[in-house]
């Protein structure tokens, strides 16, 4: 009788200390690996949101240009001649004092196309310190600079990738569309005369190493991946 109820007993004991212990390592296992696949889709997230952003003020431009918008210019700013066909543009840079920011242009006499220096292309008056235009002269260009706030930087810059498969690595890019077509002028800074570039990929680098990408085609194409 005594041995029936002591085996009754430890049926209902319950779990062990070493039981505890496994239970609870497997938990820590599966909540840090929630945790961490939740962290990463939320970074991809985010990195995928910012290159459509990037790829929505590509368009606006193009469309401005193409639509015959005139540009919101501030007072000192010298609005272009009558004559001026509306011309937008956006320079990104891989350097790393300005890896983090984009300017918006216009391009009131197209030097940006055929003279593609960094005096050229719509921020003449922007140090790689400034945060926003503060236009200083009447010659200024600059529209706006969009600056990346959430720790993500332009990675690298790569010309006819998308054409060719082989990436020639660039330090800046400058995009400039010009009516009446929709077609990109792609030019970097001290680039020849007589090149042309068929396409550019902009890549964007979160702070976990994660890489999304813009292209801009010749022909006015915006791809994100």
């Amino acid at each position: 009788m005594w041995k029936l109820f002591k085996k009754i007993h430890n049926k209902k004991e319950g779990l062990t200390t070493i039981e505890l212990v496994v239970v609870f390592a497997i938990f820590a296992a599966l909540s840090t690996s929630i945790l961490f696949s939740y962290r990463e889709f939320s970074t991809n997230i985010k990195l995928q949101n910012l290159a459509q952003d990037i790829a929505l003020q590509i368009r606006q431009s193009q469309n401005r240009s193409v639509s015959g918008s005139y540009p919101a210019l501030a007072e000192i700013q010298e609005p272009p001649a009558t004559s001026w066909a509306p011309s937008y543009g956006l320079h990104f840079s891989k350097d790393e004092l300005s890896n983090n920011r984009f300017v918006l242009f216009f391009d009131r006499n197209t030097q940006a196309i055929s003279d593609p220096q960094d005096f050229n292309y719509g921020d003449k008056q922007i140090s790689e310190q400034d945060l926003d235009c503060n236009p200083g002269n009447s010659d200024s260009e600059c529209l706006d600079i969009i600056q990346i706030n959430t720790g993500e930087v332009v990675d690298s810059i790569c010309l006819d990738e998308f054409t060719y498969g082989t990436c020639t690595s660039v330090d800046d890019i400058h995009i400039v569309f010009v009516r009446p077509l929709n077609r990109a002028y792609i030019s970097y800074t001290g680039m020849p005369g007589n090149l042309f570039i068929s396409d550019v990929s902009i890549y964007i680098r979160s702070l976990s190493g994660l890489l999304a990408v813009v292209r801009v085609t010749a022909t006015g194409q915006i791809i994100v991946e």
